[in-house]
Parts: C-alpha cells; sequence; structure tokens
C-alpha cells in the first residue's frame, strides 16, 4: 500500500466539519499509514505552494469566484483535488444558506465541482444533484453510534447554603489545626 499525503480544509468549526472532516482525519491518522492534515478554518486561501507534496486535498464546501479561484491556481499541481458537500447547495433555501441563494453564486460551486477530481457526498440524492458537474462521486454517509445517544444527562451542581457549589451533605470544614478534617483549599 502506499503511503498518502492527505490534507483537508474544512468550511468552520460546525458539527458538519466535524463528522466529515476532524473525525474522519483522526481515523485516518490514527488507523493508517497515511499522513494527514487539517488546516484551521478561516486561515489563508492555499496556493500551489502550499500543497506541494500532498497527494490529496479535501476541500469542504468552497463555493463562490473565491473558492473558484483557489480551484484554478490548485488545478494541475500534482494534487488530487476532492469536493466535501453534505449540503444542496444549488438548490438552497434563503434563510440556511443565505450567501448562496443567487444564480451567481450557485454557478461559482458548479465552476468549483468541475474543477475537483471527485465529489464526496453524504447521500444519492445529493449525488445525483451534482453528478451533472463532476461524475467521480462517492458517498459517505453520516454515523453516529446509537450509544452516543445514550449517555447519562449530566447533572449540574447545586450550591450549598453558603454559597459554594460542592457535593451536598458533606460534614462541615474546619478551618484550622486539626489534621482529622484539613482546611478547604479551593482550586
Amino acid at each position: 500500500m502506499t503511503t498518502l499525503t492527505i490534507g483537508a480544509m474544512p468550511h468552520s468549526y460546525d458539527g458538519s466539519s466535524y463528522y466529515r472532516i476532524w473525525l474522519p482525519f483522526k481515523h485516518l491518522d490514527d488507523r493508517s499509514q497515511h499522513i494527514t492534515g487539517v488546516m484551521p478554518p478561516g486561515g489563508p486561501i492555499p496556493g500551489p505552494k502550499d500543497v506541494n507534496g500532498l497527494d490529496v486535498l479535501v476541500l469542504q464546501r468552497p463555493a463562490g469566484k473565491e473558492g473558484a479561484r483557489m480551484l484554478e491556481r490548485l488545478v494541475g499541481q500534482g494534487t488530487k483535488l476532492v469536493y466535501e458537500v453534505d449540503d444542496d447547495m444549488l438548490n438552497v433555501d434563503s434563510s440556511g444558506l443565505p450567501h448562496l441563494a443567487d444564480d451567481r453564486a450557485r454557478e461559482g460551486v458548479r465552476r468549483c465541482l468541475r474543477l475537483c477530481d471527485m465529489v464526496t457526498t453524504t447521500n444519492e440524492y445529493l449525488a445525483e444533484t451534482v453528478r451533472p458537474y463532476n461524475d467521480n462521486i462517492r458517498i459517505l454517509p453520516n454515523h453516529v453510534k446509537a450509544a452516543l445517544l445514550d449517555q447519562p444527562k449530566a447533572r449540574k451542581p447545586h450550591p450549598d447554603r453558603d454559597g459554594r457549589v460542592g457535593r451536598r451533605h458533606q460534614p462541615p470544614r474546619r478551618h484550622g489545626g486539626d489534621r482529622r478534617h484539613p482546611p478547604h483549599r479551593s482550586h
């Protein structure tokens, strides 16, 4: 097996980026021989020098003329470009993604899809939506282990009579030299 160097550029620090970029890349790093790295969201837009040595760069939802310009500069550098999307960016509701609710923005998304070597998405509906612009599509469904949904609810600490937060029904603390009950120390 060839060891690959794989980079990612998440859209933001949100749930989608967690499940679609951060968690899969942690899994790749922990369980494969591949070398991985994730750029912080909002950082500088990568150029040709930044992808030198990368085999694959996964970009989450690049859009608009800025996204297309970035991809145009990266095409032909020897790095495979993957467009990662989990939203229907071509048929948006203005209340959900208002910055993509006009024809010019959607054309930018279509240009980005065409420029990439592959598209990854979450389901067949999204795959069919983007297929006219890129036919190399892989469906990677979101998956949450059922056990994560069965976690016990965290309990909020209750203040005692003095207003301090701590364990309830503790014996009163002595403030002095009594070794059996050392003074309370706050951290």
